[in-house]
């Protein structure tokens, strides 16, 4: 991307990395790594390369195969949040820190 000035590159967080959060101290901490390596990338690159970050508050993924949260059904189906970061990056001024919060509706 450097070499052709040009490119876009999507980061997938969580809420997790934006306020932390008890019981899931590592886990945050990882994602709160996440955004500050998009933001320092966001500084090293031209500005024709474009870098966002999704924070996805909350979604119904294999993370959970060995215990599911008592209210997974209120999480967000993977394919709803898709189509938010979509909609979000086809927009004329798409959201760089895209904060999806649960329910979508």
């Amino acid at each position: 991307m450097k070499a052709q000035k040009n490119g876009l590159i999507l980061n997938i967080n969580s809420t997790a990395g934006l306020e932390g959060k008890p019981m899931i101290s590592a886990y945050s901490s990882s994602k709160f790594a996440i955004k500050g390596l998009t933001e320092s990338i966001r500084k090293e690159v031209s500005k024709n390369i474009n870098i966002y970050a999704v924070y996805p508050g909350g979604m119904q993924t294999e993370i959970y195969q060995e215990k599911y949260p008592d209210d997974i059904k209120e999480y967000m189906l993977v394919d709803d949040v898709a189509q938010k970061v979509v909609e979000n990056l086809k927009s004329e001024n798409p959201n760089p820190d895209f904060i999806i919060k649960r329910p979508i509706n």
